[in-house]
């Protein structure tokens, strides 16, 4: 058996896309050979991504600069704490922040928001929402008492945010789904907090 060609050294430790591959002078035989593996369509890795981390980065080569991680997905990559049902959801969300088309990606969810409404940091090598916009952005999957959990998080032993800004965040998306749901959250959160837990989550 011939030995496979090893691959460009920018490409042996990190998820790629094929196209990039190809760039590199890298054969198509060569991207198609089993010891590599899929994650998502035009991607390919050379380890199984397992975690919501792995899987992220293993999205990461295909989205453009307007396309961040969200909702659970960015959650999850901050620590946030997520109720059981939705801990290591199978498939990632992603938003497109302005008016092009949503990522349409088997194993993803794609949302939309209006520029100027979400904004966008990195953690732990991706690109996702902020802390504060990942917050909203829960209201649509969280009951109110799991939406606090998360909050207090935030503002306290996680300290990703301050209350401020989960205010502002909250007052960006006025007029949408979720809106009256965060502001109950509002009045609960505690900057400080150290429950990790309240009755009821999980």
């Amino acid at each position: 058996m011939t030995a496979r060609r090893r691959l460009p050294l920018a490409l042996r430790d990190a998820s790629f896309r094929v196209r990039d591959a190809l760039h590199r002078g890298v054969s198509r035989g060569r991207l198609e050979a089993r010891d590599l593996v899929r994650p998502f369509h035009g991607t390919r890795s050379a380890v199984p991504p397992r975690t919501v981390d792995e899987r992220a980065r293993a999205l990461a080569p295909r989205l453009r600069p307007d396309q961040v991680f969200s909702h659970v997905t960015a959650a999850a990559i901050l620590g946030i704490p997520l109720p059981r049902r939705l801990e290591g959801s199978p498939r990632l969300h992603v938003t497109t922040i302005g008016v092009d088309q949503a990522l349409r990606v088997r194993g993803a969810v794609g949302h939309r928001a209006h520029l100027g409404r979400v904004r966008a940091t990195t953690s732990r090598g991706v690109r996702l929402t902020t802390p504060a916009d990942t917050f909203v952005a829960l209201s649509t999957m969280l009951t109110l008492d799991e939406l606090i959990i998360a909050g207090d998080a935030l503002v306290g032993w996680l300290g990703w945010a301050t209350l401020d800004e989960l205010i502002l965040a909250v007052g960006r998306r006025r007029g949408l789904r979720g809106v009256v749901k965060l502001r109950h959250a509002l009045a609960e959160i505690r900057p400080g907090s150290r429950s990790r837990v309240r009755p009821g989550h999980g």
